[in-house]
C-alpha cells in the first residue's frame, strides 16, 4: 500500500511541473523578452506529458484496468476536438500542426495495438506506423513525439536494468530530436541566436526526459516529505481553458 502512495505522489509532482512547464513556454507570446527563458523551460513539458501516458497505461494494461484504458481513449479523442480551436486561436497563424493531444492520442493506441494479441491489431499497427510517418508533420513533435511515448512505455515494460538505462538515454534523444524537428519546420537558421536557442532546447528537452524517467522509475523507493496535491482529470481541461486565456491576451 505505501508504495502504490509513493508512486502516485511522484507522479503528481511530475504532472505539476509538467503544467507549470506547460504555462510557462505559451507565456512566451505576452512576454517576448524573455522568450529564450520560457521556451528552454517549456521544453520539458511534452517529455513529461508524454512520459505520464507511458506510465499510466503500463499501470492500466499491467493491471487489466480496461475501463481506465476506456476512459483514458475517450478523453484523448474528446480533448483533441476540443482543444483544436483554443490551440489555433493561441497560435494566431496558418496551420502548422494540431494541438498536442492528437500527438498523446496518437501514441496511446500504438500502445494499445503493441499490447494486443489479436493479429488484426497488428496488422492496424502496421497501417497506423505507415500513416503516422506519412502524415508527421500535421502532429506536434511529429513521429519522433509518438516514438518517446513508446520508448517512455518501453522503459517500466521491461524489466532489465542494462536496457532499461540504454531506454532513458535513448528517450533523451528522441526528445531532442522532437523538440527539434518541430522547431526548424517552423524557424530553421533565420535568426542570430539560432544555435544558443538549439542548446536551449536540446538540453531541457534531454535532461527533462532522462530526469524524469529516471525519477518516475525509482518513485516507489522515493520517499517524499511533503505532500503533493493531485491534479486529476481538470488537466484535460486546463489544456484548452489556459490557450484561450492566453489568446484573449495576445
Amino acid at each position: 500500500m505505501n508504495r502504490s502512495i509513493k508512486r502516485n505522489s511522484i507522479l503528481d509532482l511530475v504532472k505539476w511541473i509538467a503544467t507549470i512547464s506547460m504555462v510557462l513556454d505559451h507565456l512566451w507570446v505576452l512576454f517576448p523578452e524573455y522568450t529564450f527563458v520560457l521556451r528552454g523551460m517549456g521544453r520539458w513539458a511534452f517529455p513529461m506529458f508524454a512520459l505520464m501516458i507511458a506510465y499510466n497505461t503500463h499501470n492500466a494494461v499491467q493491471n487489466n484496468k480496461t475501463k481506465t484504458l476506456d476512459d483514458y481513449l475517450k478523453n484523448l479523442i474528446l480533448f483533441s476536438f476540443i482543444s483544436e480551436i483554443p490551440y489555433q486561436l493561441y497560435n494566431q497563424s496558418d496551420f502548422t500542426t494540431f494541438n498536442i493531444m492528437p500527438t498523446l492520442l496518437l501514441g496511446f493506441v500504438f500502445l494499445l495495438l503493441a499490447e494486443s494479441k489479436r493479429i488484426s491489431a497488428k496488422v492496424s499497427l502496421i497501417l497506423l506506423t505507415t500513416l503516422t510517418v506519412f502524415f508527421s508533420k500535421f502532429f506536434m513533435y511529429g513521429a519522433f513525439g509518438v516514438l518517446l511515448i513508446i520508448l517512455f512505455y518501453c522503459i517500466f515494460r521491461i524489466q532489465i536494468t542494462a536496457l532499461q538505462k540504454i531506454l532513458i538515454f535513448s528517450s533523451g534523444v528522441c526528445a531532442v530530436i522532437a523538440n527539434l524537428e518541430s522547431w526548424f519546420e517552423v524557424r530553421g537558421f533565420t535568426q542570430e541566436n539560432t544555435y544558443l536557442t538549439v542548446f536551449n532546447f536540446a538540453l531541457n528537452s534531454f535532461i527533462a526526459s532522462v530526469l524524469m524517467s529516471f525519477l518516475l522509475l525509482k518513485s516507489p523507493l522515493i520517499q517524499l516529505n511533503f505532500k503533493v496535491p493531485p491534479i486529476g482529470k481538470s488537466a484535460y481541461w486546463f489544456y484548452p481553458v489556459h490557450l484561450l486565456v492566453i489568446s484573449y491576451f495576445i
